[in-house]
């Protein structure tokens, strides 16, 4: 979306940019926008006041850290059974059941896929250290205690919170904010 002074509102950016070749000339207000923008901030400063709200949030955040667990441990018995596998090739190798080009093909092909399953363990292990629920939780209070009381909706509240926003062709406003705690929450 992009400003227009003479519209005082966003029209579409594929228009802005190529005409009516890539989109429709669609445009909305900028105080519509803003009035939506600030009911979603009323909204989800109310929510993480609300006791039920954060024991479910919690709630997901812990079963993803259960899934995540489960998702190690299956990447680290993975890895431990090519090692038992590639004991069991140099065994073979040793009794001249396979030669030294089939043991290297092999060999170059286990060592990939630990390495790329070593790689997913430590994305693993690195979302599980951190406290992503809490850590966000915190940013947005702290967000809201420098920025209240909110009345009007100013060029850096905008910044912090906002990742993105789309309007559709039929002038459905989606909005996209940076704490993604909210994500799954927002009302439409």
């Amino acid at each position: 979306m992009w400003y227009r002074q003479n519209r005082l509102g966003y029209i579409c950016g594929n228009y802005a940019r190529h005409g009516n070749i890539a989109c429709t000339n669609h445009a909305i207000s900028e105080k519509e926008l803003e009035q939506v923008i600030l009911n979603d901030i009323d909204w989800m400063y109310n929510k993480i006041s609300d006791k039920k709200f954060l024991s479910d949030v919690k709630a997901l955040e812990k079963k993803r850290v259960h899934s995540n667990q489960k998702e190690l441990n299956l990447i680290d018995d993975e890895i431990n059974s090519i090692k038992v596998k590639k004991r069991r090739y140099i065994e073979m190798l040793a009794d001249n059941l396979i030669s030294h080009g089939e043991y290297r093909d092999i060999l170059s092909s286990k060592e990939a896929k630990v390495n790329e399953l070593n790689e997913k363990r430590s994305e693993l292990k690195a979302s599980l250290l951190e406290n992503q629920v809490t850590k966000e939780i915190e940013t947005f209070r702290n967000l809201m205690e420098q920025f209240s009381p909110i009345e009007e909706l100013s060029k850096e509240l905008l910044h912090y919170m906002v990742e993105r926003i789309v309007i559709s062709k039929e002038r459905t406003i989606k909005v996209t904010y940076r704490f993604s705690i909210f994500s799954n929450y927002l009302p439409v």
